[in-house]
Parts: C-alpha cells; structure tokens; sequence
C-alpha cells in the first residue's frame, strides 16, 4: 500500500495486522505499519542491474555468435586456399610430366574434378576449324558417356554467337557466374537437346582458349552444376 507524508507525498509501506484477543468478546487488532521506501528502490536497483546485466549478455552473446561466423568463414576461406594450394600443386606436377598429351589433359582433368568444377570438357580443334571434344571429366560414369553422345548428336553451330566457337574466334574466354535459362537456349534450337542440358541444372560455366602462339588449338570448360558454388 502507499501512505502520505504530512508534505501529500506518498510513500511505499507495508502492514502486517495480527489479532490481540482481549476478552471472550472483545477483539483488538494489532497494525504494524513499516516504510519501505528503501527496500523498494533497492528492488527498482537490481532490477535494473538484471535488465542491464541481460542486455551485457545478449549484446556479448551475439558479439560470440559473430565471431564464430567470422571464425567459419576465416576457416572455410583457408581450406579452399589449401585446396587451390594443393591443386595448382597437383596440375604442375601433371603439366611438368613425361605422359603423352592425351594422358597429361586426361590426368589434369580427373584432378580438376570434383575439386575445382562438377565436369572438365577439352575440346580439340581439328583442321578444318570444327571442334569435338576427346576429353571428359566427371565423378558420374554415365554422365560423361552422355558428354561424348550429346557432342556427337547435337554438334555445336559454328555460326553461334556464343559458345565455343565465340572463344575460338576471339581468342578469349567465356565466364558466365551464373547461367539463366534464356542463355541455355542461346546454345541451341533444339528443343531435345535443350531439356536434357536443361536437366542438367547447370549454374556457373567458364570456356577457356588453349593458345599456342597465337593459335587456339583446343579448349578448356569447366562447368558446376546443381550445387550452391558459382566461379
């Protein structure tokens, strides 16, 4: 309850009433009234101390939980530096080998996959200008028997704007982070072959020229499909 100071100011207090039995019928009521001014803005002060001290708490708590992402990210960052580390390792070893040719690119690209990309394409480019590929990479058997057959049944255009033969042409590579469908249908007419490469699900894809003095004598494409990594 609140009592009132001669002032009108109210103040906290609290009462305790016991019963004083004075006779058979009369009854007393004993009232001990205590101010509790202090104990109140004691309450008011841990109160505040608790709020204050959950506020700490929280604030150092996701200040934990940011760190750690950070820590993750530092983590994960460094894992794909050690494996980029290891894989340029592993591709000059290959490169610097005694093995044919066909063997060095067959090597490079079982090393390049799944590490660095889903699949590795070399395409040779003949005489007459046309291109075929002679080497495909992927962790699925079947699909690299569909690489050779797709190739086969539904050869590139060389009149296509874009593709392999616009890396041939401009001796420069095609990068694509992330692949939209309306460019998958930039590749073909073909609506067979279009819902195969469509099924496919292929996200991110870079073609790069293999040039020796100045001739394109093949071609490198590296593709990720299905996954959350982009180039």
């Amino acid at each position: 309850l609140f009592g009132i100071h001669k002032d009108g100011k109210e103040f906290p207090v609290e009462i305790s009433l016991s019963p004083i039995r004075v006779t058979e019928e009369e009854r007393l009521v004993f009232a001990a009234v205590r101010d509790i001014t202090r104990q109140k803005k004691a309450e008011l002060e841990i109160k505040q101390l608790n709020e204050d001290l959950d506020k700490r708490i929280a604030e150092r708590t996701s200040e934990l939980e940011l760190s750690l992402i950070n820590e993750k990210k530092a983590r994960a960052e460094a894992s794909r530096n050690q494996q980029k580390i290891l894989f340029l390792s592993k591709a000059s070893e290959i490169l610097s080998s005694s093995l044919s040719y066909s063997d060095t690119i067959s090597e490079l690209a079982k090393t390049i996959t799944p590490t660095i990309a889903d699949w590795c394409i070399f395409h040779e480019v003949k005489s007459d200008g046309t291109v075929n590929p002679i080497i495909i990479s992927h962790v699925d058997q079947r699909k690299i028997f569909l690489g050779f057959e797709l190739a086969q049944k539904f050869p590139s255009d060389p009149n296509n704007p874009k593709g392999l033969y616009k890396v041939i042409r401009t001796h420069k590579p095609e990068f694509y982070s992330s692949v939209p469908i309306k460019l998958l249908e930039a590749f073909t007419k073909n609506e067979e072959y279009l819902q195969i490469i469509r099924s496919l699900q292929i996200k991110s894809l870079i073609s790069i020229p293999l040039i020796i003095r100045k001739k394109v004598y093949g071609l490198m494409t590296l593709i990720l499909e299905g996954s959350d990594r982009l180039f």
